[in-house]
């Protein structure tokens, strides 16, 4: 049950056909990089998953966690590998990229779509929309449109100001879904909804946990390492004792 939700979760799963693309690990790999969607190797993203508006579909909300693992060469692209963890085991990934324009995705458990899939366009704001049209492998295609919108969203307890991105009316080869994304700056995804199926519709909802992000805090004023070419400072150097020897000197000349 948890597989299958996951499977309608995931846009990205509809990158299934066509041959899976080795992808080729390069240390000296760079990438754009944007903090409304920080894709560093170590940042961590834990959601709370829930299908149907009252969570009861599935019994008990699950947890997932989605981890960057790697920074790679994918289909011709410097990409972020992100691995979904269920249980504390991987069950698929996907892979991301960054430019001045926007955050893609290149593909998904190693298949590439003819063309990255903008998913947020840069810098975010609302009133922007832009065409959806990929196709994996020989067959599958994948048409919509996105729309974004500013505005709050609660999650776990947590004020966010976030730009929507909606893609109502998807199509995958006949199969009609819309997925809705919430992205925060400096975290990333803090919801996504996935709706599959017109006259049945089943709903699927992340909702974001805790992000844990790889950086270290630079360290505080306090903890600064001391200055150790600094003069130390001598209560009783030579210099002071003279000073107080002819102040001493000077006030009993004034006595007599």
């Amino acid at each position: 049950m948890m597989r299958r939700t996951l499977a309608m979760l995931l846009v990205g799963a509809l990158f299934l056909l066509g041959g899976p693309i080795p992808a080729q690990p390069d240390k000296a790999a760079k990438m754009a990089e944007t903090p409304w969607y920080p894709l560093q190797v170590g940042n961590k993203w834990i959601y709370k998953v829930t299908a149907d508006p009252d969570g009861k579909a599935e019994g008990k909300a699950d947890k997932v966690e989605y981890r960057v693992t790697a920074i790679e060469e994918f289909g011709g692209a410097t990409c972020a590998k992100v691995e979904l963890y269920v249980d504390g085991k991987p069950q698929s990934f996907e892979h991301l990229t960054v430019d001045a324009a926007g955050v893609y995705r290149v593909g998904f458990h190693g298949h590439k779509a003819d063309k990255p899939v903008l998913l947020l366009k840069l810098p975010p704001k609302g009133g922007e929309s832009w065409p959806v049209d990929a196709k994996v492998g020989a067959v599958q295609k994948l048409k919509g449109e996105f729309k974004t919108t500013e505005e709050s969203q609660k999650v776990g307890g947590t004020e966010y100001k976030t730009v929507k991105v909606a893609g109502t009316d998807m199509d995958a080869d006949g199969l009609t879904f819309s997925t809705t994304y919430y992205f925060a700056e400096n975290v990333g995804p803090v919801k996504q909804l996935v709706v599959v199926g017109k006259e049945m519709p089943r709903q699927t909802v992340l909702e974001l946990e805790k992000f844990e992000s790889a950086k270290k805090e630079a360290p505080k004023d306090k903890d600064a390492p001391k200055d150790k070419d600094a003069a130390p400072k001598d209560k009783d150097s030579p210099k002071d004792k003279d000073s107080a020897k002819d102040s001493t000197k000077d006030k009993k000349d004034k006595d007599k």
